[in-house]
């Protein structure tokens, strides 16, 4: 079996979330929910549960999930989102976050190399009520 870039390509859940958010960006949403919001633990659930054996094993940098809330929580989620502050910001305390414009990559290797991933995580989101703001975009 011939092996693609995408085949080669190893994703990480960092590459995974700032790839998303600049997809998202391109599409045209320009805001996303707080750092430490449920939105993004639902997200990355909604995303797994749909996904997972259509593009395994590259969605395995998703992590398993604790039930201890409400919701679904994935393990290691605060530490991505912490170092998602380098690239991402907030006009204001726990709002609504962005990517600084500055920092968008001219290229974004999870569009490149993960195009159907890309496409189906941002339909996904779409689908999530809150996710993204109806004037957002």
């Amino acid at each position: 079996m011939a092996q693609t870039a995408e085949d080669q390509f190893e994703l990480s859940l960092m590459e995974f979330l700032r790839g998303f958010m600049e997809c998202a960006h391109s599409a045209g949403y320009k805001t996303f929910p707080p750092f430490h919001s449920k939105f993004w633990h639902q997200f990355l659930w909604e995303v797994k549960e749909r996904y997972a054996g259509r593009f395994f094993p590259i969605l395995e940098c998703i992590r398993q999930f604790d039930w201890d809330e409400s919701f679904p929580k994935c393990n290691g989620l605060d530490t991505e989102m912490f170092g998602l502050r380098h690239c991402c910001f907030s006009k204001m305390a726990s709002g609504r976050i962005e990517l600084d414009p500055t920092l968008i990559r001219a290229e974004n290797p999870f569009l490149k190399y993960c195009p159907h991933i890309a496409h189906s995580a941002l339909r996904t989101a779409e689908e999530i009520p809150g996710f993204f703001e109806k004037e957002n975009r």
